[in-house]
């Protein structure tokens, strides 16, 4: 590993629920890292999995289980902070890769902010058949996890996100009761602090495409819901909503821009895209609706 101006520790946290077998292969690729191991500690959040991860991840010697009953992998994220020692704080989800210098290269982009805030990492996308994918996975191909985009917008998923116990001491913590949308809310609320939001392409982790309709419609539910959520905590609720219609009269428009991508190819995998683009929206216009009028938002 290369020099570096030091060697700060680092807590890596996991919150996981009901995904024991995508979480060994994470904490696998944590225990590879090139970062030192005598620096970095991994905390793995169980937020109500049944069986519980416990004896699970209990093969790995860098790995400490905790639990937090609560609901949400945001309360759980909150959790794994109050349990941590590193000065610096990562975040990755169970079912992602971290390449062997992920916490190398978050430090070093982390070291190089100019004040405090966060760094969101890439987050790369891979496919079961690359030259064979579903009609959802060309879906992800365009409009997947996308971080630079996503930081336009005043967040990073957590994903891949790295930042400072400073800068989580100065502005809180996530927001325990959102089921989804709570790296939103808390990148936002950093970015109103005039904290630093960078983008750090060397920190990679790597995420499984979602290939079925049932997986991204789930997804599709988690993230409108907490979207509008949050939309209605901030008494935008109905603003939201009408913006979000209006979208949908669009919507058009959103798939030309799209549909032209040299990464579709054929015509047919064109097609495909466009679909799941508007079963996509339709979820999620009433999903949001649900939640605005009332309903809860759910964690599926």
């Amino acid at each position: 590993m290369g020099s570096m101006p030091e060697m700060p520790r680092v807590s890596v946290i996991v919150p996981v629920f009901n995904q024991g077998d995508d979480l060994l292969h994470c904490l696998a690729a944590l225990e590879r890292q090139t970062y030192p191991a005598d620096r970095f500690e991994v905390i793995v959040v169980d937020n109500g999995s049944d069986p519980p991860i416990g004896l699970a991840a209990g093969r790995f010697p860098l790995v400490r289980v905790i639990a937090e009953p609560a609901p949400g992998s945001y309360a759980a994220r909150n959790r794994g902070i109050e349990a941590s020692h590193g000065e610096l704080l990562a975040f990755t989800d169970a079912d992602c890769l971290p390449a062997p210098d992920w916490i190398e290269c978050g430090v070093r982009a982390v070291q190089r902010l100019p004040r405090a805030g966060m760094v969101a990492g890439e987050i790369e996308l891979t496919f079961r058949d690359p030259d064979k994918r579903t009609a959802v996975e060309l879906f992800e191909t365009i409009l997947g996890l996308r971080q630079e985009l996503f930081l336009t917008w005043g967040f990073g998923a957590t994903a891949n996100l790295f930042t400072s116990r400073a800068t989580v001491d100065q502005i809180g913590p996530f927001d325990p009761r959102l089921k989804s949308g709570g790296d939103m809310e808390w990148g936002q609320r950093l970015r109103a602090a005039g904290l630093a939001q960078e983008y750090g392409p060397d920190a990679r982790v790597f995420h499984p495409a979602r290939r079925t309709l049932a997986q991204i419609w789930r997804k599709s539910i988690r993230v409108a819901g907490g979207f509008q959520q949050v939309a209605d905590q901030r008494g935008e609720g109905m603003s939201g909503l009408l913006a979000n219609a209006v979208r949908q009269l669009i919507l058009l428009r959103h798939i030309r821009a799209h549909i032209a991508d040299p990464r579709l190819g054929t015509v047919e995998n064109r097609l495909k895209f466009a679909s799941v683009l508007w079963l996509v929206e339709l979820v999620r216009m009433c999903e949001r609706c649900r939640v605005h009028w009332g309903g809860r938002p759910t964690r599926v």
